[in-house]
């Protein structure tokens, strides 16, 4: 065999096992993707409805606009419609919800969109991140394993990379491989 068959044949190895790393490293942007989803999913609905008796509650204990406001403007006219549109326009959900709690309840459920539970949230990004920590587990093996056989330096990620991974003796990361 000639020396530039080895050098093509070492390449070849060296280029299928970083096309292996990026494969792992594709997987943990995948996740990572997966996570930021699961985290922007809206609450359920029974949440949102219970959040939203909070807040009409709070509105309407903070009285946004008075009854006698509302008759003052046969005495002062312009300045009750003053103070009442400035409440209109500085706080709008106070005075929809002091005006009919109920109804914008009922209108703003209508258009509530299909959620998620606090607990199916925590629950589905426990399983996310133990993915992603599995994946790392085995990237950072396989780098290390490169750079055992070669001598050659891998790069690692810069933007996330999980320095308790990074920095953990290989024995603690076998033992966390699947």
């Amino acid at each position: 065999m000639k020396v530039s068959d080895t050098i093509a044949t070492f390449r070849q190895a060296l280029r299928g096992a970083q096309s292996e790393i990026d494969s792992l490293r594709t997987k943990i942007e995948d996740l990572g993707e997966q996570r930021r989803h699961v985290e922007s999913v809206p609450r359920s609905r029974a949440e949102f409805e219970s959040i939203l008796d909070h807040w009409i509650a709070e509105a309407q204990a903070r009285k946004p606009f008075t009854a006698s406001a509302l008759w003052s403007i046969h005495a002062r006219p312009h300045e009750a419609l003053a103070a009442i549109n400035g409440s209109v326009s500085s706080a709008p959900f106070d005075i929809l919800a002091a005006w009919d709690g109920d109804k914008l309840k009922r209108l703003m459920l209508e258009e509530a969109p299909v959620g998620m539970s606090e607990a199916e949230r925590r629950k589905s990004l426990a399983r996310i991140d133990a993915e992603i920590e599995a994946v790392e587990v085995a990237e950072e093996l396989a780098c290390r394993a490169l750079e055992a056989e070669t001598g050659i330096t891998t790069l690692r990620r810069a933007d996330d990379l999980n320095l308790a991974i990074l920095l953990a003796p290989d024995a603690e990361l076998e033992g966390k491989r699947r």
